[in-house]
């Protein structure tokens, strides 16, 4: 199997008419900030919405723990 074929970028068709929350951040170690944010271009481009929060400062784990403890913002998108 290659990368490409599980790529998220390659199977935007099954995101059409969801509701998308993106959660990047700049020093991300897991997936690079700049995939993030190519990412969110294939999403524009395909019209499909989605609401995305950056960090520019923690990496992946941080900022997920972030994101739980202050999770205002999710919990109003997951309603």
């Amino acid at each position: 199997m290659h990368w490409k074929e599980i790529s998220p970028a390659n199977n935007v068709n099954n995101l059409k008419n969801k509701d998308l929350m993106i959660l990047l951040s700049k020093n991300d170690e897991v997936v690079k900030y700049k995939y993030g944010m190519d990412f969110l271009k294939v999403l524009e481009k395909e019209k499909i919405r989605y609401k995305a929060e950056v960090d520019y400062l923690l990496g992946n784990y941080l900022f997920n723990v972030k994101q739980l403890a202050f999770s205002d913002k999710l919990m109003k998108f997951l309603k």
